[in-house]
């Protein structure tokens, strides 16, 4: 394996070693040069992308809050603010979907899923999906796509400032303080969130008697977090920092049913992420290095009573991510680039409840080339992972066996086969449609909990497999009489073999690979702009179809939808934005869909209305913000038994110094 490593470094490091003239015969824009990886290649994908205004609208908000209003994402949530809240896309379950900063993961080691209520949504400059991302590309859990969080630097600003602080219903306060410094080699940007509210709102409850109004106690929360970033350049090189620390304690509320909810379960949430990076341009070719450390930590805890001294449950479980990532990219003619990386990750889980804690070490390499001409872009990656653990469970969990009924070793992970993807975007005309094409592969590994969990951790588990690919078509933006019209429309399919779902054993719970799973659907983006006097008008239109089912002939499931996939999300968003007054109303409706047990979720439609003015105080900007969220009052659960606020009142105040 030394010997290994030392090739692949050799390899990528390539570029320092080589004559500067040879790589300086061929000349690219720097800018193109300089994006992100990820970035480079998913010029051939649907990407959306969240737009200021949006983003200014719900900056106080969680991320899975701004995505459940905004874009082609299925939120789920565990009763309003600070709730659990995950994201699945186009059919994926939470940990198929893929979560990063900065190009960091974000996901849970032991769950594999990112909790969205610990995201502050206006802590980041770019928010961005990417739909159903290539597996050799991004790792593994991307079939459904990946949430891509960005914080980029600003250079010759100088100083600047800005407090945002917001007032609502139920008793939420929410408050942002940043600081940002430039010059043309250094900036320097610093945020501080805080966040605390009851929650107490009242609800209908449909599962008690006579569906009485009831209201939310022990529903309460509070999170405070800090953001750094710093970039430096130094000649041709370019080194970043950052740094992310919060800490989230939540009440967790009953569930809906006979009675008031009565509950005394807590829990809390902390995250530190930290990474430094280092990039450098050597005439036509790019080296880019980063290293980085994450910890988190949950403490979840459950009583008999409130005022019980001793706990029915005391859970704490933590996560450490040791990251090394090294990249090298060439241009060897105009409009040909080959890019190689390597990725190496140590994981460790620490809980009483697995026998032991688990370490486990992760290898990534992938390659990937990119050719641009006036037809279009064409791409293709290719990756291979590989995993083991030093985990020595065997004899706590129960000896694993294998499907040729030899002993498993404990230290012995599914790794999945080799990745590719090939994809493209044709211009078919240049002013007016461009064709997509993309077919790939993809995995997911057990995640910790899934091998190690006492009761239930299952050994003989194998990693999820599959293959997707979509078609798709965009329009650019065309001039009519009532203004700009653009769009975008894709079909896709996903075909996941050995899916993993906890399922009961006896009298506990486990986890299986279940079989195969299908999910295919489309989607459809229609923007549209019309100018008028000083003012603009901003509508945009998001119909999701997707339809998700156990494709196991031998599953007593066989053809059934799985558990909360909605057939049909429809987004829609109109804007009006003048010089200083803006006012915008946005819907956004889901479909019924089931539990994993068959129980109906029902189908909700709810509207947000919205309204700013911006003014200058003494050369200062300031803006005011009113936002009426659920304006109709509607009764709904995004998981079922957990019910959601109604109608809500919010005033915000934006500060720019």
């Amino acid at each position: 394996m030394r010997y290994r490593l030392l090739i692949l470094l050799l390899v990528l490091a390539w570029p320092v070693l080589a004559d500067d003239e040879v790589r300086d015969s061929v000349k690219v824009q720097e800018v193109e040069i300089t994006a992100s990886r990820l970035s480079h290649f998913a010029s051939t994908e649907r990407e959306d992308r969240l737009d200021t205004l949006t983003l200014q609208k719900y900056a106080n908000q969680d991320l899975g809050t701004l995505l459940q209003k905004s874009l082609l994402v299925n939120i789920q949530s565990n009763g309003g603010l600070g709730g659990l809240t995950t994201a699945s896309i186009r059919g994926a379950s939470s940990n198929q979907t893929l979560v990063t900063w900065n190009g960091l993961p974000v996901n849970s080691l032991t769950t594999g899923s990112a909790d969205l209520s610990l995201i502050h949504a206006g802590s980041f400059n770019d928010i961005s999906i990417t739909y159903g991302a290539a597996g050799s590309l991004y790792g593994s859990g991307t079939m459904g796509g990946t949430i891509e969080l960005t914080n980029e630097p600003s250079w010759n600003n100088g100083l600047s400032a800005n407090v945002r602080a917001e007032i609502g219903s139920f008793s939420n306060y929410k408050g942002n303080m940043s600081f940002a410094a430039s010059s043309s080699v250094l900036s320097y940007q610093a945020q501080l969130q805080y966040q605390d509210s009851k929650n107490n709102f009242a609800y209908t409850d449909e599962f008690d008697h006579g569906h009485p109004t009831e209201k939310l106690t022990h529903n309460e929360n509070a999170l405070i977090g800090t953001i750094h970033n710093l970039y430096w350049k130094a000649g041709k090189n370019l080194f970043d920092f950052g740094a992310w620390y919060q800490v989230k304690e939540k009440n967790i509320p009953g569930l809906m049913g006979v009675g008031e909810p009565v509950s005394h379960q807590t829990q809390k949430d902390s995250t530190l992420k930290i990474y430094v990076g280092w990039r450098r341009l050597i005439g036509n070719c790019r080296l880019d290095a980063k290293t980085a450390y994450s910890y988190d930590f949950l403490r979840y805890t459950d009583k008999e009573t409130a005022d019980s001294e001793s706990y029915k449950i005391f859970s704490e479980i933590a996560a450490k991510r040791w990251l090394s990532d090294l990249s090298s990219r060439w241009y060897l003619i105009q409009n040909l680039s080959i890019d190689l990386n390597g990725r190496y990750s140590r994981l460790e889980g620490i809980t009483s409840n697995y026998a032991e804690n688990i370490i486990e070490h992760e290898w990534r390499f992938n390659t990937a080339i990119k050719y641009t001409n006036d037809i279009g872009v064409f791409i293709g990656t290719i990756g291979k992972d590989w995993n083991t653990t030093e985990a020595n469970q065997l004899t706590a969990i129960g000896e694993g066996v294998d499907s040729d009924g030899s002993i498993l070793n404990a230290n012995e992970l599914p790794n999945p086969p080799l990745m590719f993807s090939l994809s493209s975007k044709v211009i078919i005309r240049p002013t007016w449609l461009a064709l997509r094409g993309r077919v790939a592969t993809h995995f997911r590994r057990p995640t910790f909990n899934d091998r190690y969990w006492v009761p239930g951790g299952n050994l003989n588990l194998k990693a999820e497999e599959g293959f997707n690919f979509e078609l798709g078509a965009e329009i650019f933006e065309q001039q009519t009489k009532v203004g700009f019209f653009s769009g975008d429309v894709a079909y896709y399919r996903s075909d996941n073999n050995e899916s993993i779902a906890w399922k009961p054993a006896g009298s506990i719970w486990q986890p299986i690979n279940t079989g195969a799973v299908i999910s295919h659907g489309f989607d459809i983006d229609v923007n549209h702009q019309l100018s008028f006097n000083k003012f603009q008008l901003i509508n945009k239109l998001l119909y999701g179809y997707n339809d998700t089912y156990d494709n196991s002939e031998e599953s007593a499931s066989y053809k059934e939808a799985l558990g909360y996939r909605p057939k049909h999300i429809f987004k829609a968003n109109c804007d009006i934005v003048g010089e200083k007054w803006n006012a915008g109303i946005n819907f956004y409706s889901r479909s019924k869909c089931f539990t994993w047990e068959g129980r109906q979720v029902d189908a909700y439609a709810l509207f947000d209305i919205s309204a700013g003015y911006h003014m200058v105080i003494s050369k200062v900007d300031v803006d005011l913000l009113g936002r009426v969220e659920n304006v109709l009052n509607t009764s709904y659960q995004l998981v079922r038994a957990y019910p959601m606020p109604g109608r809500a009142y919010y005033l915000t105040v934006n500060i720019n110094f």
